[in-house]
């Protein structure tokens, strides 16, 4: 048969269409057995002869878009499979612990631990995971930020979630065991910890050398823990701009915090509803901590709101970034960051154009929109219809007014958002 087929120049696919008398649009039929039989021509005749229900079968793979893409490529390699299932993988990541495999509350862009206590074991005292040396060698900025939002967040002590609840052990000089831990009661002791550290600079400099857990250790057990544990949850993208925007900050970010699924229903509704347009969003350093780990969320009406909500329910954005800034209050945070001790941060969002200026359809209001006509600031009920685009980091005294609309143009030819859309589309 195999010889036969070599001669007559004959697929595999074909010579089963030939042997069931089946139509050519039943090739993706032919291909489908081909696979599940390790394309043995033989073995997939008798498949489709023998198959309980052949009808069902022939309706499934039909309606499977994804046999359709995967029959585009070779079905006869071991290695094709292997791939792929690495790209599943790879793809849905984010929604599962990187230790247990146990599938996520909540997913974001980076994959990270689940909050069992053995999973966050092996995160911090095994090595899984992150490695908090490369990241303070080749994004030392981004520590720096991610190191601010906690002391921040625990100063303020307000919503200090997700809490870093970690632990470790240590033999003392008299060969005595000790456990050490951080007592949620006592957010404080995260902020002495953290303010004994060293500068980014200096802790890359011993990550380049080989002995940054024995400087940290110095210091305390618990300090190298806390700072893997600070880089390994953020689920966000964050990356110092190549390109600064004209924003009057050198310190300006990508902030990109939506998983592939995310985006894509947000490119989705962006090409349904006509386009999108930029808002500023601002909240103080510390609920960033919080934000980029779950999130840009519409907390109106539970325990998690922090301002009120005059016009409604929903995310508040301004037009105007110094608006956004006024709702930034900086708090004291770690004394030895690069961007100061007293930070204030606004973040530039790309929001769905829903509805018109003079027709307001609900999820997305703009300011003086017919349901709230004294209403100055953007409300977005529907939180899927905004994402985080980018972060700017201001002195606790600066302030700095930028219409978004302004910077649209900019935003645009600005080659990480080009980048970014790339990979969306």
């Amino acid at each position: 048969v195999y010889l036969w087929l070599e001669q007559e120049n004959i697929t595999h696919a074909e010579a089963v269409m030939f042997a069931l008398s089946m139509s050519p649009d039943d090739i993706e039929i032919a291909q489908a057995a081909l696979k599940h039989c390790q394309n043995d021509v033989s073995r997939a005749i008798n498949f489709l002869i023998e198959h309980e229900d052949r009808e069902s079968f022939e309706k499934e793979v039909k309606s499977n878009t994804t046999h359709k893409n995967l029959f585009q490529m070779p079905v006869d390699t071991f290695l094709f499979d292997v791939i792929q299932f690495l790209t599943d993988y790879i793809r849905d990541a984010p929604q599962f612990c990187i230790c247990c495999g146990l599938q996520q509350s909540m997913a974001l862009l980076k994959p990270v631990t689940c909050d069992r206590q053995l999973c966050q074991f092996q995160q911090i005292n095994l090595g899984l995971g992150v490695s908090l040396e490369a990241e303070l060698v080749h994004r030392a900025a981004s520590v720096d930020l991610l190191i601010c939002m906690t002391v921040s967040s625990a100063i303020e002590n307000r919503h200090f979630l997700p809490f870093p609840t970690i632990q470790t052990s240590y033999l003392k000089s008299n060969n005595e065991r000790v456990t050490a831990t951080f007592d949620k009661n006592k957010p404080n002791e995260v902020v002495d910890m953290i303010q004994q550290c060293p500068s980014v600079t200096e802790l890359a400099t011993y990550a380049k050398e080989g002995i940054l857990q024995e400087k940290c250790f110095a210091i305390s057990p618990l300090l190298y823990p806390l700072l893997r544990w600070i880089v390994a949850t953020n689920r966000a993208h964050l990356k110092r701009l190549d390109e600064n925007l004209d924003m009057g900050t050198d310190f300006q970010f990508i902030l990109k915090s939506s998983t592939p699924e995310k985006e894509k229903a947000f490119q989705n509704a962006k090409k349904e509803c006509g386009g999108s347009f930029f808002a500023w969003h601002g909240s103080p350093l510390g609920n960033w901590h919080s934000i980029l780990r779950v999130g840009l969320k519409n907390y109106s009406d539970t325990v998690h709101q922090r301002h009120g909500r005059a016009y409604g329910p929903g995310i508040y954005m301004a037009v105007d970034a110094n608006t956004s800034l006024g709702y930034s209050a900086g708090y004291n945070t770690w004394k030895n960051s690069q961007f100061g001790t007293q930070l204030k941060c606004v973040a530039l969002c790309e929001v769905i154009d829903y509805g018109t200026p003079t027709n307001c359809l609900g999820r997305v209001h703009r300011p003086n929109c017919s349901h709230c006509t004294s209403a100055p600031f953007y409300r977005v009920e529907a939180e899927e219809y905004v994402i985080t685009r980018f972060f700017f980091i201001y002195s606790g005294s600066s302030s700095f007014s930028k219409n978004a609309s302004e910077l649209s143009k900019s935003v645009l030819q600005n080659k990480d958002y080009q980048m970014m859309s790339k990979v969306n589309k």
